[in-house]
């Protein structure tokens, strides 16, 4: 493996209350990395999803977990309003969570969090150059007429 990416999304007593899951499992496996000497393959990631974990309390529990398991950095991920349009197409029951708040705003908002609790930032990529970046088409399998078809 070259790179192993792992999302932080929340503070641990966030977290559990998003996700009805402990974030411990998470939290041990980047433990046990560090400790095989992996920290430089290992990405660490927060997705800012707004009014959901930009939050200053949360934030500063993201914080307190990264210094926990000795890793003081983060990529701050922009929030993907588009995959809620899939929600029907993919036939969940997860909910949209209709998010109106802007999230370069929550982005700079995090950041300066972040960085006031001592954790060095990378924010996420510029529009043009993700536009140069190959990415490869996800398809999802529709189960009723047993087809592929092109996320979006």
């Amino acid at each position: 493996m070259n790179k192993f990416f792992i999302d932080i999304k929340s503070s641990p007593e966030a977290h559990k209350k998003l996700t009805g899951m402990s974030q411990s499992l998470i939290i041990e496996n980047i433990k046990k990395m560090m400790k095989k000497g992996l920290s430089s393959k290992i990405e660490l990631r927060m997705p800012v999803i707004p009014t959901y974990n930009d939050t200053e309390d949360v934030v500063k529990g993201i914080a307190q977990t990264l210094k926990a398991v000795n890793k003081p950095e983060i990529s701050l991920l922009r929030y993907n309003y588009f995959w809620e349009a899939k929600l029907e197409r993919i036939q969940t029951n997860q909910q949209a969570l209709k998010i109106k708040k802007d999230r370069e705003a929550s982005i700079e908002q995090v950041k300066n969090l972040l960085e006031g609790q001592g954790i060095s930032v990378k924010l996420p990529q510029s529009s043009s150059l993700l536009k140069s970046t190959n990415y490869k088409t996800v398809y999802i399998f529709n189960q009723q007429n047993s087809s592929f078809s092109p996320s979006v």
